[in-house]
């Protein structure tokens, strides 16, 4: 099965207390039942858990908190030459909470992957609710995070695992989380506005309508994403947020878009 790197902890199976122990490969054995459970396959855990070494800074470049990093797990890497950030850390948990992978920014803008994708970022924080804020991606998640602390709120806000398309074709990662996104009353979609943005917003809204009351809204102009608005110093989030439109599918009118003629 590989190394052992816990021991005593609980079966869901049989209920024992403290007769499992889990593998580096995150499998996990029950030594009273016998029962097993798979773990992550493809994932290099050794690689994984090279992640939690890394420090938590603010991102000045953003700017995000120390705070919402934290919050996030977010992590960074630092330039030996200036001290400054040099790439993120972004991770990705299973429905335990484990990070199991992470996206990594080196900056500007260049992406890869260790791991497994698992889910939505930030999803482990919200297992259910009445309302979740999407946004497109890692960044834009924690600059909404950000503006809606200086406002005093702190909404359930994640991003898409794999950003948008210009075709509004979900990902298998989208639908795989489905029935978590339908287990909320109400979602607000705060997509990029740009082609592939918009298209995906209303491929998502469309597959959720009738489960979820769903709502879109694109950045104000010239800003195209949550980070700019950010960057630009949005003071009014809430307000903002407020004039997000309501989804219907195709063919269906709003009872008030319909005059009495």
């Amino acid at each position: 099965m590989g190394t052992v790197i816990r021991k005593g902890l609980s079966c869901e199976h049989c209920g024992s207390s403290d007769a499992v122990a889990e593998y580096d490969n995150g499998s996990r054995y029950c030594f009273s039942c016998r029962k097993s459970t798979r773990g992550n396959e493809g994932v290099k855990m050794k690689d994984v858990k090279i992640y939690s070494a890394f420090p938590q800074k603010e991102l000045t470049h953003k700017p995000i908190s120390l705070d919402i990093c934290k919050r996030y797990g977010v992590r960074v890497g630092v330039s030996e030459y200036n001290g400054e950030v040099s790439t993120v850390y972004y991770p990705y948990h299973d429905v335990n909470g484990r990070v199991v992978g992470y996206k990594i920014r080196e900056l500007p803008k260049e992406f890869r992957f260790e791991g497994k994708l698992s889910g939505f970022f930030g999803q482990h924080l919200f297992p259910s609710g009445r309302f979740l804020l999407i946004t497109e991606g890692e960044d834009d998640a924690l600059a909404m995070a950000q503006m809606l602390a200086d406002a005093g709120k702190n909404y359930a806000v994640v991003s898409l695992p794999d950003g948008a398309n210009k075709e509004g074709k979900l990902s298998k990662h989208v639908y795989e989380n489905i029935e978590w996104l339908k287990g909320f009353e109400s979602i607000l979609l705060f997509f990029d506005n740009d082609k592939p943005g918009k298209a995906y917003a209303k491929a998502l809204a469309d597959e959720l309508c009738g489960d979820v009351k769903v709502k879109l809204i694109f950045a104000k102009e010239p800003h195209k994403d949550a980070g700019d608005m950010l960057k630009a110093g949005e003071s009014n989030i809430l307000g903002f947020l407020r004039g997000a439109a309501e989804h219907l599918p195709d063919m269906i009118v709003a009872g008030h878009d319909i005059s009495l003629e």
